[in-house]
């Protein structure tokens, strides 16, 4: 098989990319590998698993999602071979290209936490986790038919996607509790091992603000390394010195909402494409801001697989396929030469929702930069954005940006 272009991956980053391209290059031969079936709409999957949104809203047939004149390619990346611009595919099968997109988005590792696994699989266990698209019906059978109890939510370490999804459902299953009646009964306990629960300042004394109104415990510089089953307990560690000192080593949970850690997929780095050291090693290396590779100029990368300073989100892969699109046009156009015209800011989007109908736009850029694209205090919740997020985003994504627009 052999393409003009390849894109590795059919998630946002890749299908927008396509979808670009064939617009204004239609003539381009581009292939997508792409294992799974099913594309899905990431942003909602916490209303989805807390009852405020439906199937349909999240996922369509990858059939129905591949741009028109693009090759799907149902297989996985073994390894990729930089120097002879091939791709080997876990079939056996390879495929060459001359541009190559790597965009196959992040690994949930539910083995980083010691017994996660089985908790999540058991369909009678009260743990469950956004980050598996399998498990969102238990999540949503969990939280409506609640009764009263602890309750743990949990973040890790590592980068994930969407960093705000962990909150989401604290909020979300604590406004849910609230309109239930069974709130008074029921403690909520969010875990985490950093000693603020949001970076940026403004969104942070808001989140501060909500927890500390709604009476929610919050664990500070503490992480998740195990679940006991058979105890419903979740394991600790501490992530600095004061933390030990508390000596807090398990919490009894009668509901667990746990973030497992997240890694790049083992082709990056088997394929040497990942950064070697540092706060991104293992991650792809690609220029923060066109998006090229550092070392080999026909590979592009973005979306959650990028060992980029952004926060990792369905909007910063939209943003980031406009300027792999543009610039990947100005290589084919130009003959390849530099530098190239289109670069990527840092922009994410990682909405908050508060409360059921409402919601705020985490937008940043780069270095921790406010990049709001809505009038009005950015840290404060309003039921405009709820609607946005809730009804008219995923409108726009389902019939628009996957589309190319």
């Amino acid at each position: 098989m052999n393409f003009d272009v390849i894109i590795i991956g059919g998630g946002t980053g890749g299908i927008c990319s396509a979808a670009r391209l064939k617009k204004h290059l239609p003539k381009l031969s581009i292939g997508i590998i792409e294992p799974s079936g099913t594309h899905h709409y990431q942003p909602l999957f916490t209303l989805f698993a807390t009852g405020h949104a439906d199937a349909q809203q999240i996922q369509r047939p990858m059939s129905q999602v591949i741009p028109k004149g693009c090759h799907w390619i149902r297989d996985s990346v073994a390894t990729v071979d930089p120097e002879n611009n091939q791709i080997s595919l876990s079939g056996g099968e390879k495929a060459t290209y001359r541009l190559l997109i790597v965009a196959p988005g992040l690994v949930s590792n539910f083995d980083s936490i010691v017994g996660l696994s089985n908790a999540i699989n058991d369909r009678t266990h009260p743990l469950c986790s956004v980050y598996d698209s399998s498990n969102l019906n238990k999540c949503a059978i969990l939280t409506k038919d609640f009764l009263g109890g602890t309750m743990v939510f949990s973040t890790p370490s590592t980068p994930i996607k969407c960093p705000s999804a962990p909150l989401k459902m604290l909020f979300l299953v604590e406004d849910s509790l609230r309109r239930s009646g069974v709130r008074d009964v029921s403690r909520l306990i969010f875990i985490t091992p950093f000693s603020t629960l949001f970076g940026i300042e403004g969104y942070r004394q808001t989140i501060n603000a909500l927890v500390q109104q709604r009476g929610i415990d919050i664990l500070f510089e503490h992480e998740v390394v195990g679940i006991n089953q058979r105890n419903r307990e979740v394991l600790l560690q501490p992530s600095s010195s004061a933390a030990a000192e508390r000596n807090i080593k398990s919490i009894h949970y009668d509901f667990a909402h746990i973030t497992p850690a997240a890694q790049p997929p083992r082709f990056v780095a088997d394929s040497g494409l990942h950064h070697a050291d540092g706060f991104f090693a293992g991650w792809l290396e690609v220029d923060p801001l066109t998006l090229q590779h550092v070392r080999w100029q026909n590979i592009f990368g973005l979306g959650d697989v990028a060992g980029l300073p952004n926060i990792k989100s369905s909007t910063a892969a939209r943003a980031q396929a406009i300027v792999v699109a543009e610039n990947i046009h100005f290589l084919i156009k130009k003959g390849g030469k530099l530098p190239l015209p289109k670069q990527y800011n840092g922009y994410s989007s990682c909405p908050i929702f508060t409360s059921v109908g409402e919601a705020m736009n985490t937008e940043i850029g780069y270095d921790g930069r406010l990049l709001p694209t809505f009038p009005g205090n950015p840290f404060q919740p309003r039921r405009s954005l709820w609607w946005y997020n809730a009804h008219v985003l995923p409108r726009l994504y389902w019939n628009f940006v996957t589309r190319g627009h």
